[in-house]
């Protein structure tokens, strides 16, 4: 927006300075005793802007912590509603969402009456300017100069409107810039050396010390080498510096002194898959080049070939934001495929093996990173809790308190008899109670349990999966995508009537319709006010005007001057009013819209988060409810002030003569063909506009969830190149808007010169016209030049009001969701000490993830009664995490109940439990 106004503003201060030439040589220097009146007020508004930038800053802040809180809900959702935190961060939203609206009442209140000043700055000069003109001038006031100097005062309220518009703006991107100007001179990671190193050297640690920032603990590495070709284990605690340590070789953490040195390129699973919103395949390719004999090995090594043949279009699934239709096994399995694809030098994996089942691990290591895997060549260092895998590493690094302990062979550290020895020897001895205790080892419990799993995944798998021939198929043939992120409508056609009543029930009936009423009444007072300077005009031309004189003036001038000074308070008493009563009712709207939509999205069920993308909410959460906030009001704003002052100059020029009637009607029709043109292309293109945003605004979510990855595969280039053509897109849609308004503004002058050409031709023909008569065609005249500007702004209010109210569109859409229900049975009151038992009751409970999904559960009945400890076991996809989903009240059952202690249902279970007391304790729970 600052671009387009700051070229219209020096046009407008160019038209303005002009139009004071001209009525300057009418009137002489009683025009600079009007703009005199003008520039008193300047301080005045230099004060009321330094308010607003203060309290739009302010606010800016308040919505950032409101759009931060959200993200973290949709971010961590799962979690918020296993502990019932729904209300506790409804509580701080919606906290955050009163203090922003209160600072936006204020910065509003002062935003208002600054431009209530400017835009009566043209009423005030003229009426200092005639006032003293009438007074001092030796001629008086006439008819000749009245009219011209009137029609220059109208030629000067839009530029004076958008001078005030164009320094409102300049605040508040001084705002903005401050903002980018802080972010863009935050530290950035220093580049990472390049240097050569042995051929048996993969990573050389030289007296290095890291830190995340100045408060952090530092992470110290001494003389470290680490070897080309080998595997490489790293081990320690909870917390010892595991991740630091790869971190450190990713370049990801500060180097406070000392230096690290890579060889080779370097690929990154981390502790918590980054998945992309994109196919199966993409994900592991990875903007590398597509080989498909590569790509089935790597597929095979990794266990995901079963994966892909469940899935309806194999790898060409798509498989949604942050993964939301895979289990976190087959998220970290696509990762390691990712690295392993890569063919990477060296690779980092930070307990890459947790996230899978014993079987899946045993077969990963051995197929992946053993000394026969398809990574044997390649340095592999390995962040693991696993200490049973340690006898097959080349070399073995002990982490403890952010700190290299002891490196080197197994063997060597066992002889030394160390912490490492310490901490093996603590290992075994768990392993030698497990072996007495239970009579049989973890690892035969394992061998057993997979091989009967093994066998009942294939009979499961042939009964309920028949695969049919077409699987034979390459993947590459697979000619479809199937898709399981839902795409983001775009209406087209007009805004419907249902969204707009919504919205005027949000704001309120009564404030809208007093609102209108006093915009009308403020349009009747000027048209007064003009009306009463042309019957002054000529009066004054009158050949007998006999009037006594009190103090040298004229009692008819001081008459009609006390008469148009009461019109101007009059005006300027109805805008007043207006303004207050229309933007308060618009802010309370705007936050009851945005507390309804609150609520509907945080009682969503989960499959609402499963298939939309969270940068699309946080669009709607940030960008549509500040079109609520902020444009949406300015933008009806000016469609009505445009509509009011149309309708009271063509109210006027009729009254002046009723032949203009034709006029108006004929010029109408044309006028009506080129809005509705228009103003479809405009509401289309914004539509589009929203659309393309939320793309970029979700694609710039996920690179920013896996900027590690992305650094680490150096693949900042591209998805930089991805992330511009979505704004590029973007820009081109802005283009066509700006054509689009090129376009309406041509044929809208067309318009206007034909009307002033018509009223000028009838105005002076000679039919019976009298002095007043010719005054009124005076008066409609000079009124009717300034109808040009006004009609652009009709027909483009009302399309920027049109395409803004797509922002209420998405806002309504989200307040819409379905209701993910509650897992509960009708509430009956209990005891303080329910639960006392703990039995669970699955009553014929079928399930599925969402409407279009076939069933993950059908027709489950069991009892567990108090007390026990029960296993659930089962090959992949056979409801083990359904079972989990149910309980922790992510999915509601289609059918059946589950019963906690044959009363309540899981909800009341979930809320009485004591995890919700714990929310306060830190502002930031998740990290």
């Amino acid at each position: 927006m600052i671009p387009q106004l700051h070229s219209r503003t020096w046009s407008s201060i160019l038209t303005v300075v002009i139009s004071v030439g001209y009525i300057y040589t009418y009137m002489g220097l009683s025009v600079f005793l009007g703009m005199a009146v003008m520039l008193v007020a300047m301080p005045l508004s230099a004060m009321m802007g330094r308010i607003v930038k203060n309290a739009t800053m302010a606010a800016m802040k308040k919505k950032d912590t409101r759009v931060d809180l959200m993200n973290e809900y949709l971010q961590h959702v799962k979690a918020i509603r296993l502990y019932v935190w729904e209300s506790a961060i409804l509580k701080r939203i919606k906290e955050a969402r009163l203090d922003e609206v209160r600072l936006l009442r204020k910065s509003k209140a002062f935003f208002l009456a600054n431009s209530a000043m400017w835009s009566q700055f043209p009423t005030l000069v003229s009426l200092a300017a005639f006032g003293s003109f009438a007074v001092f001038s030796k001629t008086g006031i006439s008819a000749e100069v009245i009219f011209p100097v009137l029609s220059l005062f109208g030629f000067m309220q839009g530029p004076m409107t958008l001078i005030s518009k164009f320094h409102i703006s300049i605040i508040s991107s001084n705002v903005c810039l401050k903002r980018i100007e802080s972010f863009l001179k935050s530290s950035e990671l220093p580049p990472k050396e390049h240097l050569t190193l042995a051929d048996s050297e993969a990573v050389v640690f030289e007296n290095a010390v890291f830190s995340w920032n100045d408060q952090a603990k530092p992470l110290h590495v001494n003389d470290l080498v680490i070897p080309k070709g080998k595997l490489v284990a790293v081990v320690g605690k909870v917390g010892s510096g595991k991740s630091s340590l790869l971190s450190s070789i990713l370049g990801e953490m500060k180097t406070v002194s000392g230096r690290v040195v890579s060889s080779g390129s370097i690929a990154y699973v981390p502790q918590e898959a980054w998945i992309l919103n994109s196919t199966f395949r993409q994900n592991i390719v990875f903007h590398a080049d597509e080989n498909e004999e590569k790509l089935e090995r790597v597929l095979i090594n990794c266990s995901l070939t079963e994966d892909i043949e469940s899935l309806p279009a194999g790898d060409m699934t798509e498989i949604g934001d942050r993964g939301v239709t895979l289990s976190g096994g087959q998220k970290q399995r696509i990762s390691l495929a990712r690295a392993a694809y890569s063919d990477s030098d060296i690779i980092l994996l930070d307990d890459t093996l947790s996230a899978v089942d014993a079987r899946v691990g045993s077969n990963l290591f051995e197929d992946v990173l053993s000394a026969s895997g398809i990574l044997a060549k390649k340095t592999r260092i390995l962040a693991t809790h696993n200490l049973s895998v340690l006898g097959e590493c080349d070399m073995v690094i002990l982490m403890d308190e952010n700190r290299v302990l002891e490196y080197g062979e197994y063997d060597d550290l066992l002889a030394q008899q160390g912490k490492f020895c310490q901490l093996m020897s603590a290992h075994f001895a768990m392993q030698e109670d497990g072996k007495h205790g239970r009579g049989k080892t973890f690892m035969h419990l394992t061998r057993s349990l997979t091989n009967f799993s093994r066998m009942i995944s294939q009979r499961d798998l042939d009964a309920r999966h028949p695969v049919p021939p077409a699987k034979d198929q390459s993947r590459a043939e697979v000619p479809q995508t199937q898709k399981s992120i839902t795409n983001e409508k775009a209406e087209t056609g007009s805004v419907r009537l249902t969204t707009i009543r919504a919205y005027i029930r949000a704001v309120g009936v009564g404030s809208t319709i007093f609102s209108i009423l006093l915009m009308l009444a403020m349009d009747g007072f000027s048209a007064r006010a003009d009306y009463w300077l042309a019957k002054w005009g000529a009066s004054a031309n009158a050949s007998s005007n006999e009037s006594d004189a009190v103090h040298g003036i004229d009692l008819s001038v001081s008459s009609y001057l006390y008469a148009y000074s009461l019109l101007a308070a009059a005006k300027a008493i109805s805008m007043l009013l207006y303004l207050v009563v229309f933007f308060s009712a618009a802010l309370a709207g705007a936050r009851i819209l945005h507390d309804d939509m609150l609520r509907s999205v945080t009682s969503a069920s989960m499959s609402f988060f499963d298939t939309t993308p969270i940068g699309r909410v946080i669009n709607t959460f940030s960008k549509d409810v500040d079109a609520l906030d902020d444009t949406l009001p300015i933008f009806i704003n000016e469609y009505l002030s445009s509509l009011s002052s149309v309708l009271s100059i063509i109210a006027l020029v009729v009254w002046a003569n009723p032949q203009f009637v034709v006029i108006f009607l004929l010029v109408g029709a044309v006028f009506y063909y080129v809005q509705r043109v228009y103003r479809q292309a405009q509401i289309d293109l914004h539509r589009l506009d929203r659309v393309v945003s939320s793309s970029a605004y979700a694609y710039f979510s996920q690179t920013l969830n896996g900027v590690s990855s992305i650094r680490a595969y150096a693949c900042e280039e591209k998805f930089e190149l991805e992330y511009a053509n979505r704004l590029d897109m973007g820009k081109r849609v802005q283009i066509a808007l700006a054509l689009a308004t090129r376009w309406l503004k041509l044929r809208l002058a067309l318009c206007t010169a034909a009307i002033i050409a018509a009223i000028g031709f009838l105005a002076v023909m000679p039919v019976g016209n009298t002095l007043e008569s010719i005054a009124l065609s005076g008066l409609a005249l000079s009124t009717t030049m300034k109808i040009s500007s006004t009609l652009s702004r009709i027909v483009k209010g009302w399309s920027v009001v049109e395409s803004s109210m797509t922002s209420v569109e998405r806002v309504l859409e989200y307040t819409r969701i379905p209701n993910g229900g509650c897992l509960t049975v009708p509430e009956k009151k209990t005891n303080a000490t329910w639960p006392s038992r703990g039995r669970i009751d699955f009553k014929d409970v079928s399930m599925r993830y969402r409407e279009a999904l076939p069933l993950a559960l059908k027709k489950v009945n069991f009892h567990i009664r108090a007390g026990e400890k029960v296993g659930i076991v089962g090959r992949t996809g056979a409801g083990k995490s359904s079972l989990m989903t149910l309980l922790s009240r992510f999915v509601e059952p289609c059918e059946g109940s589950i019963i906690i202690d044959g009363k309540f249902g899981l909800l009341y279970l979930w809320s009485v439990l004591p995890y919700h007391t714990f929310w306060h304790v830190q502002s930031r729970p998740w990290f």
